[in-house]
C-alpha cells in the first residue's frame, strides 16, 4: 500500500519467433473505434503519434514502413475546410525530425490511409515512430484527433502540438484517460514476424505482508504479422508460480489484451522478483518483472491530520466536530490546526500562511491535509475556481465525517518503515524546551528522496471567537511554533541505523507549558513539489509540567491560582474569564478576586493593557 510500482521498460523477449514471406501488418495499439477526439493545444498543429520501441523494432529490421493509416476528424472553419494531413516517421521526439513524411487530404472519422513516396526502411537497432500532424482549432467539432479510451498502451498514446516557434511539447494522452491514438503503421516485408507477444505494462505493490492478498494488472500485445493461439499468463514470485490464467480465444496481430491477477498472496518473508510471463505451447514467450518485498517488519503507522481553519470560517465548527468524531474512534491520529486558508485571525503564524502552498490552487477552509498525500485519485476534491475537481495538491475539502474517515483510514493503511520517538526536557524557570526525535529505519523506500524530521508545538486548547460558534469557543489543536523550519530539518536514513535530530526553543510567556503537545514527524522534504512531501510516520507527546493539583501560574502582574473550589485572580487586569473545557463561560471578574467552581480542569482568560494571557488551571 505504501507504493505503487510500474514497469514499463526493460522488456525481456525469451522466444524466438516465427516468420513468414512477403507480408503487410498493420502495427498499432489502439481498437478500431474511437471514443473521444481531442487536441492537446488548440489553434496550433497537434500530433498523434506511435512508438515502435527498439526491442521490437529489432524484429522487423529490414522491413519498411510503407505508410500509415489513421482516423481523424475534420471541419469546415470559414467556410475553408479542415482535412489535409502530414503523416511522418522519426526517431527521435525530443529532437524532432520528420525524416520522411506526406501531406495528404483525409475522410473525417473513418479510417484512411497515407502512402509515403519512398518507404523508411528499419534498422532494428533504435526506436520508430509515426504519426500525423493536423490543425486544431477550439470548438469541439474541430479537434481532430482520435483516442479510443481503452487502456493506454505506454507507446501508443502519445499526443503532442508545436508552439509555432520550432519547439514541440508532448505528452501521454493514457495519463488523462484519452487511451491510445488511433494510428497504425503499416510495415512490409520478407520475413515479418510471425504470431509474438510482448509484455507492455506490468504494475503492482512493491511491498506486501505474509498471507496478504494483492493484484497486479498490465498490458499484452502481438507485434506480429498473425495471431497468437491459446496462451497463459503465469504469474511468478522468485521464479515459482503463484497463480496463473489461460486464454483460449489467443490475441490477433496487433492486439492488446489486458490482464490481471487479483486475491493473490505470498507466505514467503523474502525480497525476489515478481514476474509475469507470457506462455505458448509451454514455451515461455515474453516477460516482465519488478523487486517485491514480502515481509512484516512493519511498524505501527500514526497519521498526522492538519487541519486549516480560521475564525473567520463560519462552516470551520461542523469540521471540528467531524474531526472530533473520527479522533474519539481511535488511538492512531495526531491532529494540528493550521489558521489560514480563509482569512486570517490571531492564532495566524507565518508558517500557517506559508503552509497555503500545499493547495496548488486558491485557498479556502475548513479543508484538510492528511500525511500531506494527494488523495486525488480517491475522491478527494478541491476547490478550483466556481467548481469542485480532484484535488491538485495533498489538501482537500471537508465534506463530511465519513469523508473523514475514509482519507484518514487511507493513510493508516499505508505501511509505516520507521518508527517516531520524542525525548524532551523542559526547565520551568527558564521556559526552555529541548527536544530529540529518533528512531530506526527498518526500511528505506526509493521515495524517500529528502528525509527530514518536523518538530511543531501545538496547544491542546484555547477560548476565543469563531464564526459559526460564537465569542466563547474552544479552539483545539493550535499550530504555534515550528523548531525545524517550513519543512523539517534534513537527516539521513538508511535501513537498521537509528536516526536522531534535536531542537530547542524557548516557550513564549502567553503560553501554559502544560496545555502543550510536542509534535514530530517524519517525511519528505520537496519545496519544489507539494505532492512529494509524504509524512512517513507521526508521534505526539504532552509536556509535563509539575503540579500538585493546586495551580499557581504568573503572568506579567498577573497571578492565577487555583485552590480547593476556588479559583484567585490577582494583579492588574481589565477583566477575567473563566471557562469550563468545553467552552462554557463559568465566571467573569472585573478585578481582583475569587470564584468559586466545581472540581476539574479550567481555562482563565486574562485582559490586561497589552496582551491577552490565558492560563490553565487544575482545581480540586
Amino acid at each position: 500500500m505504501e507504493k505503487f510500482k510500474s514497469i514499463l521498460p526493460a522488456i525481456v523477449m525469451l522466444g524466438a519467433a516465427f516468420h513468414i514471406s512477403a507480408a503487410t501488418v498493420d502495427y498499432g495499439y489502439c481498437a478500431d473505434e474511437p471514443e473521444v477526439f481531442a487536441a492537446s493545444a488548440t489553434g496550433t498543429t497537434n500530433y498523434a503519434v506511435i512508438q515502435i520501441p527498439a526491442d521490437i523494432a529489432a524484429k522487423y529490421a529490414g522491413a519498411s514502413i510503407t505508410g500509415i493509416k489513421l482516423m481523424c476528424q475534420t471541419y469546415t472553419l470559414n467556410n475553408v475546410e479542415v482535412n489535409t494531413v502530414e503523416a511522418f516517421v522519426t526517431e527521435d521526439l525530443d529532437d524532432f525530425n520528420m525524416l520522411i513524411s506526406k501531406e495528404a487530404v483525409v475522410e473525417g472519422k473513418v479510417w484512411d490511409s497515407v502512402e509515403f513516396d519512398e518507404p523508411y526502411v528499419i534498422a532494428g537497432d533504435k526506436d520508430v515512430y509515426v504519426g500525423y500532424g493536423m490543425k486544431a482549432n477550439r470548438a469541439a467539432e474541430t479537434l481532430p484527433i482520435a483516442f479510443d479510451a481503452g487502456p493506454a498502451v505506454p507507446f501508443g498514446d502519445i499526443a503532442g502540438y508545436t508552439n509555432g516557434r520550432g519547439k514541440y511539447f508532448w505528452e501521454h494522452a493514457g495519463d488523462s484517460d484519452y487511451g491510445n491514438v488511433l494510428v497504425r503503421a503499416v510495415i512490409e516485408g520478407d520475413n515479418l514476424p510471425e504470431g509474438d507477444l510482448s509484455v507492455l505494462s506490468f504494475s503492482g505493490l512493491d511491498i506486501v505482508k505474509p498471507g496478504e492478498e494483492f493484484s497486479v494488472s498490465g498490458l499484452l500485445f502481438n507485434p506480429g504479422a498473425s495471431a497468437v493461439g491459446a496462451y497463459t499468463i503465469s504469474c511468478r514470485f522468485d521464479g515459482k508460480e503463484i497463480a496463473s490464467k489461460t486464454v483460449e480465444a489467443g490475441l490477433v496481430s496487433g492486439g492488446v489484451s489486458a490482464f490481471s491477477f487479483d486475491a493473490i498472496y505470498i507466505e514467503e518473508r523474502k525480497e525476489a522478483e515478481l514476474s509475469v510471463v507470457a506462455v505458448v505451447d509451454g514455451q515461455d514467450i515474453a516477460s516482465a518483472g519488478y523487486t517485491l518485498d514480502c515481509t512484516d517488519a512493519m511498524l505501527p503507522r500514526t497519521v498526522l491530520v492538519e487541519e486549516f481553519t480560521t475564525a473567520a470560517c463560519g462552516n470551520c465548527p461542523n469540521a471540528h466536530r467531524s474531526l472530533a468524531t473520527v479522533s474519539a474512534e481511535r488511538d492512531d491520529m495526531i491532529i494540528v490546526a493550521h489558521h489560514s486558508g480563509y482569512g486570517t485571525d490571531s492564532y495566524t503564524t507565518a508558517l500557517d500562511q506559508a503552509y497555503l502552498w500545499f493547495y496548488q490552487t486558491g485557498s479556502w477552509a475548513p479543508a484538510l491535509m492528511v500525511d500531506r498525500v494527494n488523495f486525488g485519485d480517491y475522491g478527494a476534491k478541491a476547490q478550483v475556481g466556481m467548481s469542485m475537481q480532484p484535488t491538485p495538491g495533498p489538501v482537500f475539502i471537508v465534506s463530511s465525517t465519513d469523508d473523514v474517515k475514509k482519507f484518514v483510514n487511507l493513510a493508516a493503511e499505508r505501511y509505516a518503515w520507521l518508527d517516531v520517538n520524542i525525548d524532551y526536557t523542559y526547565d520551568p524557570d527558564t521556559r526552555k524546551l529541548d527536544v530529540e526525535v529518533s528512531g530506526t529505519p527498518v526500511k528505506v523506500l526509493d521515495e524517500w528522496t529528502n528525509p527530514a524530521v518536523s518538530i511543531f508545538l501545538v496547544e491542546r486548547s484555547d477560548v476565543g471567537y469563531q464564526s459559526g460558534g460564537g465569542g466563547n469557543y474552544t479552539h483545539s489543536h493550535i499550530f504555534r511554533e515550528t523548531l525545524t523550519g517550513d519543512l523539517g530539518s534534513a537527516i539521513e536514513l538508511k535501513k537498521g541505523e537509528p536516526y536522531s535530530l534535536k531542537a530547542s526553543t524557548v516557550i513564549k510567556e502567553k503560553l501554559d507549558a502544560g496545555d502543550l503537545d510536542i509534535v514530530a514527524f517524519v517525511g519528505n522534504s520537496n519545496s519544489e513539489d507539494a505532492n512529494d512531501c509524504k509524512v512517513f510516520n507521526a508521534a505526539s507527546v504532552k509536556i509535563d509540567t509539575p503540579s500538585t493539583g493546586i495551580d499557581a501560574v504568573t503572568g506579567s502582574a498577573v497571578t492565577v491560582d487555583g485552590g480547593e473550589g476556588v479559583i484567585t485572580v490577582e494583579g492588574d487586569f481589565s477583566k477575567a474569564l473563566v471557562y469550563a473545557l468545553n467552552g462554557v463561560e463559568v465566571a467573569v471578574l472585573d478585578g481582583a478576586g475569587a470564584v468559586n467552581v466545581a472540581e476539574g480542569v479550567y481555562l482563565v482568560k486574562v485582559m490586561t493593557s497589552g496582551d491577552v494571557i490565558t492560563r490553565k488551571i487544575v482545581v480540586k
